[in-house]
């Protein structure tokens, strides 16, 4: 089954509710720097540190349809590495749900967005082997460790709990000797806090 399949039937998640990030002059595959999830219909979080040193033009390449919409960085929670950027087109009905961060506990089972070597994604397993806190910029941010056999994911990858919802983002990758992927993930409950109209 594939991913747009297997998010719809298990989590009600639409086909354009995710993507990746591309700049502006470079291809859908080797241009990507990052992954956006969509929150509302015309809404997309990502990664904030993938924008702040650049003063390009970045796209939205919505996976699934040959298609890549222009975004434009509408606002952002630097502290939080959170980037809410707004879609010029109507991109989904079912966009990614935001969960409870409080709700998650060690050994839990995450499903993340990832990439196979040709670029396709592909909805991938972790599981949450580290939960704590660590201060940024004088800011308190809660912080997941995530141990995973499944192939790499980018920036801005949602963190998907069992029960559908969104709890997290991914902010960096790495390997460990024993060829395990390892992620690190950020709570993005700020988001809650955060008022969309008129973006």
């Amino acid at each position: 089954m594939s991913i747009a399949n297997t998010l719809y039937a298990q989590y009600k998640i639409g086909v354009n509710s995710y993507g990746t990030i591309i700049n502006n002059d470079t291809s859908a595959i080797s241009g990507v720097i990052g992954t956006g999830f969509a929150i509302d219909s015309s809404i997309i979080v990502s990664s904030y540190h993938l924008f702040k040193n650049s003063k390009q033009a970045f796209k939205y390449y919505r996976v699934g349809h040959n298609h890549v919409a222009r975004l434009k960085l509408s606002d952002s929670l630097p502290d939080y590495d959170i980037a809410i950027l707004k879609c010029h087109c109507y991109l989904t009905n079912l966009p990614f749900q935001l969960g409870d961060f409080k709700n998650i506990k060690k050994g839990d089972r995450i499903n993340y967005v990832g990439y196979d070597k040709l670029g396709a994604s592909i909805l991938c397993i972790g599981y949450i082997s580290k939960i704590d806190s660590t201060k940024l910029n004088g800011v308190w941010l809660h912080r997941l460790k995530i141990i995973s056999k499944d192939p790499p994911c980018h920036p801005g990858s949602p963190i998907i709990n069992s029960k559908g919802k969104t709890v997290a983002m991914v902010s960096s990758m790495s390997s460990e000797n024993n060829h395990l992927l390892v992620l690190v993930a950020y709570s993005i409950m700020q988001l809650n806090y955060t008022r969309y109209e008129g973006f």
